[in-house]
């Protein structure tokens, strides 16, 4: 089960091996981030009648627990997990969980709680990180990211635009998004 050791080896895989980076991050670091950010989100007006306090752990946990699986699977570039390779990914790291993790983990890790919308947020945040990330190396004078910040821009953009038309989103959250994607300084 879920142990000191997992955790750490968890936290520890470097995240962007596949491209050049001026300053390297691992798994602990932007899960950290991720988790700090949701818990921002969570707590805006835009989503705290939405989401109640103990919605509100999950999610930060979630963001916490999200990634430790790369210890085994390794850190998958996003465009390499669409298709059945994606499906296999999943299922790969479903199992890895399912012998993993205790119950309380692993119903975190699948999200069995979780609304449409919340959801959204986890995989919302995993990206903004992801994006934040790819601007503080162009900041370090990285222009190998400059493709790739307009790449998740887009993709960001164009998925809380489906989720406010589907209705998961409010007017006021999908504005406070598509704040968060603009935001330059962080």
């Amino acid at each position: 089960m879920l142990d000191a050791k997992m955790i750490r080896t968890g936290g520890n895989v470097i995240r962007f091996h596949t491209s050049n980076i001026i300053k390297s991050q691992d798994v602990a670091q932007h899960s950290y981030n991720c988790a700090m950010l949701i818990d921002m989100i969570a707590s805006t007006d835009a989503f705290d009648d939405f989401i109640s306090p103990l919605e509100r752990y999950e999610l930060v946990m979630y963001m916490l627990l999200h990634d430790v699986p790369e210890q085994h699977i390794g850190d998958i570039p996003g465009p390499s997990k669409k298709g059945n390779y994606g499906l296999a990914i999943d299922f790969e790291e479903g199992n890895w969980v399912i012998e993993n993790f205790e119950e309380r983990y692993r119903n975190i890790f699948i999200q069995e709680h979780m609304n449409s919308t919340q959801t959204l947020l986890c995989k919302f945040v995993d990206n903004l990180e992801c994006l934040y990330k790819c601007r503080e190396e162009r900041s370090l004078g990285n222009l190998s990211m400059i493709d790739m910040i307009h790449k998740i821009k887009k993709y960001m953009k164009d998925s809380i635009l489906d989720q406010y038309e589907r209705g998961f989103l409010t007017s006021k959250q999908y504005d406070y998004l598509f704040y968060l994607i603009q935001k330059e300084d962080v």
